[in-house]
């Protein structure tokens, strides 16, 4: 007998291969947070409580033992092994969790355990579920930003081995995800960039700063940081194709005696951009933003050119 629970997007429960979608939600509820827990033991009291919040505690109980019996009779004869109750506490033993493969492969450094990880990972945990407990749903918000926070550090982590193996194309399909999971940051953002430039795609580089430039204005009503615009800047003005531009992918995951054998454009500071009279840091390309902000650098860059 096998149990097999899919919690990372919608929930999908198999029992020796055969979908249990007929359980009642609080059922499938109950399953989908013992999954979670790695198999420790959850309390009876617990457990009635983040399902049955707005009950008293004895009828909480007995409304967790009714559901404690639906699940026995939709597992069969797998229920003793798979669902352990007894009187105080519950667990789920010896049941496959894509969260449990998950979390464990996430930890590794082999870029094909982080591209496992990465693949297991179909959405928010209990995607679009949804059941009528501020408790249940207070932990479901949380278990859901550990994720998230889990699945982009491997995204991350990802791009930079295999930025530095020189794999771009790879790079750039980790790193469209990662964008998609985390649009607000812009280091997800620079190593997709990064990923399109080294490949020699500087014009989908460029689309992808000013996808940048236009989501942060949109939620935040802020510009690009001075790093994401020195990168920009270094592919703007990059020439032939396949050149690597501007700065590296975070470190976390590249090997301490990998070396780049290929030519470096290197933007590590906005010291290296063009300075106007007054010190302040002026982009020699292209602007990508508002129009408001295009005709200012415009007529700035005309004055200067008169000025020369």
């Amino acid at each position: 007998m096998s149990l097999t629970i899919n919690v990372l997007g919608p929930l999908v429960i198999k029992s020796d291969g055969c979908r249990l979608d007929k359980l009642p939600k609080k059922a499938r509820a109950l399953l989908a947070f013992l999954a979670t827990q790695n198999g420790e033991a959850v309390s009876r009291e617990r457990l009635a409580d983040l399902l049955w919040p707005y009950q008293g505690s004895e009828q909480g109980r007995h409304s967790l033992r009714n559901c404690l019996l639906e699940l026995r009779k939709a597992l069969g004869r797998g229920a003793a092994s798979d669902l352990a109750a007894d009187f105080a506490n519950c667990r789920v033993e010896d049941a496959i969790v894509d969260l449990d493969d998950f979390e464990r492969l996430s930890r590794s450094q082999d870029p094909r355990e982080l591209q496992t990880a990465a693949d297991l990972y179909r959405g928010d945990i209990l995607a679009d579920f949804y059941i009528a407990s501020e408790p249940f749903q207070e932990w479901l918000a949380a278990a859901r930003d550990r994720a998230l926070a889990a699945i982009c550090d491997v995204l991350e982590r990802l791009i930079a081995l295999q930025d530095a193996a020189g794999d771009y194309e790879a790079a750039i399909q980790s790193g469209r995800p990662l964008v998609t999971l985390e649009p607000l940051s812009e280091s997800g953002q620079r190593a997709l960039m990064r990923a399109y430039a080294r490949g020699g795609r500087r014009g989908e580089a460029l689309r992808q700063y000013k996808n940048c430039v236009t989501t942060l204005q949109r939620e935040l009503s802020v510009t690009p940081d001075e790093e994401t615009q020195a990168l920009a800047h270094a592919i703007a003005r990059s020439g032939g194709e396949g050149r690597i531009v501007g700065g590296e992918p975070s470190n976390r995951a590249r090997p301490a005696s990998s070396s780049m054998t290929v030519s470096v454009v290197e933007v590590n500071s906005p010291r290296s951009q063009d300075r106007t009279t007054s010190g302040a840091e002026k982009p020699q390309w292209p602007c990508l933003l508002p129009s408001e902000h295009c005709r200012g650098s415009s007529a700035d860059a005309q004055s200067d050119g008169r000025s020369r």
